[in-house]
């Protein structure tokens, strides 16, 4: 019995983490889970209390899987600044290319749509977020000091430039069904901070 309990719970999980990831949170209903998985409404709620239970169990597991995709890159002393940063876009579109490109990225379109009055809190996302920004933002400081980062660029306001640009490409490669736009964003934003400043040259550092 208890061996019953626990599939019905894996098959709960596996219906709700390829929903979400589909759907969107808002737009999935438990019936629709209820469906996808081929369990009872009552097995449902032996082992969760609602959807919005649901969603953070499975969302934790999206932002460990996450956290190891991304943040390996941001530690390669191989690499230089700008390399790490290209690498972890990359693991992005590799992500992104392994989920689905119709999907985009989970994590992130959970980002927008969690983001209105009403919305589930997620905190787990807002950790998250702010471990990757600040992993960025250290490897363009230290990329800076030296010198293989532009040194007009600002370490913290260029971190956030960056996140930005992996948000909306993922966006992008979700509507265009490609990682292309993961895959660009990638190459541009390494020659952006290899390219070097004409204030520099001109003798004016920031």
């Amino acid at each position: 019995m208890k061996r019953k309990k626990t599939d019905a719970r894996a098959q709960i999980m596996q219906a709700a983490d390829s929903l979400f990831a589909r759907q969107g949170y808002r737009r999935t209903s438990l019936d629709d889970i209820l469906d996808a998985a081929r369990v009872s409404r009552s097995n449902l709620y032996y082992h969760f209390r609602n959807k919005r239970t649901l969603l953070r169990e499975v969302l934790a597991l999206w932002v460990e899987e996450a956290r190891q995709e991304l943040l390996p890159a941001m530690k390669n002393a191989g690499l230089s600044a700008p390399e790490r940063i290209r690498a972890m876009i990359r693991a992005l579109a590799r992500r992104i290319a392994r989920i689905g490109p119709e999907c985009g990225c989970p994590v992130l379109n959970l980002t927008i749509e969690c983001s209105g009055s009403g919305s589930p809190r997620t905190p787990e996302l807002d950790r998250f977020f702010a471990d990757l920004l600040a992993a960025i933002e250290d490897c363009l400081r230290k990329g800076i000091r030296s010198e293989e980062v532009r040194a007009d660029l600002d370490a913290r306001r260029t971190a956030h430039l960056v996140l930005a640009a992996m948000q909306g490409a993922a966006v992008m490669a979700r509507k265009a069904g490609t990682i292309r736009p993961v895959q660009e964003c990638a190459q541009e934003l390494f020659h952006l901070l290899n390219e070097p400043s004409t204030r520099a040259h001109k003798g004016v550092v920031a």
